[in-house]
């Protein structure tokens, strides 16, 4: 902005502490879940999963039409489900509040998808990706900065044409969940945004 424009801009990105969100094995994780094994898994997660901004619709699009070759991909859904009519693809589990609990459901699925058309930070991706989940994510609020070859796919646009392309690029990688989690541990945990803001504080004194 104008009044802006004459002074240095820092962007600080939130942080993820990887001690909360963490590994957990796939298979105990959908055991606790009681998901079926022989299914992949996408989450999805938003405080309200009905909040169109969010997406869930075009997730449910883009699974549709990936199941009409193979009936093998679900949705787990995080969030409030008020209103949500239902759909045989998704899983609802309502609100989580327990870091613990998320690790469980990001550790349950095998790919983060976040196809938002308006997000504040994007923190749940990189939450997902302390579990060590790859994230397919529309390019909102910070995730061109987020998003690496190594730790996902960020979608050319905001269409359901362009997430279906996202996830089928996803799924014909191989991604290094141990590397994900290394990757977002060095770059978002909570002693690097503090040194951050403490490096940027000396500057500016």
């Amino acid at each position: 902005t104008s009044i802006l424009q004459k002074h240095r801009v820092k962007v600080i990105p939130n942080s993820v502490d990887c001690s909360n969100y963490k590994f957990i094995a796939k298979k105990a994780a959908q055991n606790s879940l009681g998901l079926k094994s022989n299914f992949v898994y996408f989450i999805f997660v938003a405080y309200s999963i009905t909040d169109e901004r969010k997406g869930l619709d075009k997730l449910i699009h883009a699974v549709d039409d990936l199941n009409k070759e193979n009936d093998k991909y679900r949705i787990i859904a995080v969030g409030d489900n008020k209103g949500f009519l239902g759909h045989r693809t998704v899983i609802e589990t309502g609100l989580i509040h327990d870091s613990h609990k998320m690790s469980i459901c990001f550790s349950a699925a095998d790919y983060f998808v976040m196809p938002s058309l308006q997000e504040a930070f994007s923190q749940s991706p990189i939450e997902a990706m302390a579990c060590g989940k790859p994230a397919i994510v529309f390019p909102v609020s910070g995730t061109e900065e987020l998003i690496t070859t190594k730790n996902g796919i960020l979608c050319e646009g905001f269409s359901k044409a362009d997430l279906l392309n996202g996830i089928k690029m996803a799924l014909k990688k191989e991604f290094d969940s141990y590397e994900i989690r290394r990757d977002v541990s060095e770059r978002f945990s909570v002693q690097t945004i503090v040194k951050e803001y403490m490096d940027f504080y000396k500057q500016i004194q």
